[in-house]
């Protein structure tokens, strides 16, 4: 499945990098490390499908593909289902359910723009992201509920082998050669079908990444660094000592306390001549016994723990 994605380019860029004649609702895309559903996302469509509200730029890109337009949309179709309106949002469309869940949004075929996504293995996260691009390009379904919004699901297909023990669901991709077929309405849902794909792992990049992903309101650079370099940055900032068990954190910290200091006390009647001695990290408290016998008691460890010395 898709749950969480990486997207961190501007419009001006994602209309240049897509070739795109222009875009609208600009302002309501979502930028971040850590982008979840109900975020706004850009997304191709086709022009025949959408108004322009920015034309391209000659200078952001020069060859521009007057069939593609950048309509930011929210990730997730509410209230779809006649049936049972109250159930959550469809952020994944699985592509076993297309032809009778989804079908009058066959011809509502879009591309959605990802730099990256998150995945996880049990607790794992790790980012996914293409090793020979800038971006997945990946396939969907869209609906507009007016003027102002429109909603996408992403289509989800079972991954190839040599990604099956991430998980066994993944988003589904189009070649950047194959958008305008795919988003084309002309184009049969049976003809468009034949160019969803997945990808090998060989055309992957993936590592494991800190589990700070885990949580939305983490949206920074951290989120998609390696595992490793995070626990590596934790370190230079002395920030590691409180993700440790607190049973080491305490043993460490007794380990670096000061040498104890040794106190000799002389204590006893000068005619007995006899002295006893006392080892303590503070002053050491002198008791009598019922035989009127001095005895020394002090603190001999960091637990305040008092001992009779003598």
């Amino acid at each position: 499945m898709c749950g969480r994605v990486i997207s961190r380019v501007d419009i001006p860029g994602l209309r240049a990098m897509t070739r795109a004649r222009g875009s609208r609702r600009s302002g309501q895309l979502r930028r971040g490390y850590n982008i979840g559903p109900a975020s706004h996302q850009a997304a191709i469509v086709h022009a025949s499908r959408t108004s322009v509200e920015e034309e391209t730029k000659p200078e952001e890109c020069m060859e521009i593909d007057q069939n593609r337009v950048l309509s930011v949309m929210k990730w997730g179709m509410n209230n779809f289902r006649e049936k049972n309106p109250e159930k959550p949002m469809v952020i994944n469309i699985r592509i076993e359910s297309m032809d009778y869940k989804f079908k009058p949004f066959h011809n509502n075929r879009c591309v959605i723009l990802a730099e990256g996504y998150y995945e996880w293995k049990e607790t794992h996260p790790y980012l996914v992201k293409p090793k020979n691009s800038d971006l997945f390009y990946f396939a969907g379904l869209y609906r507009d509920i007016d003027e102002n919004e429109q909603e996408y699901g992403i289509i989800t297909v079972p991954p190839k082998e040599s990604m099956f023990w991430l998980h066994d669901r993944s988003p589904a991709m189009i070649r950047e050669e194959n958008i305008d077929r795919w988003i084309d309405p002309q184009v049969s849902y049976e003809e468009a079908s034949a160019l969803i794909e997945c990808r090998e792992a060989e055309e992957l990049e993936y590592y494991e990444v800190p589990s700070l992903v885990n949580q939305m309101k983490n949206d920074n650079k951290e989120c998609c660094m390696r595992v490793e370099e995070y626990q590596a940055l934790l370190k230079t900032k002395g920030i590691h000592r409180f993700f440790k068990p607190v049973e080491k954190r305490k043993a460490e910290e007794e380990e670096s306390l000061p040498a104890k200091k040794i106190i000799v006390a002389p204590v006893g009647n000068a005619s007995d001549n006899k002295v006893s001695i006392g080892i303590s990290l503070e002053k050491p408290e002198i008791q009598y016994d019922p035989d009127n016998k001095p005895k020394i008691t002090a603190n001999v460890s960091s637990s305040s723990t008092k001992k009779e010395i003598c």
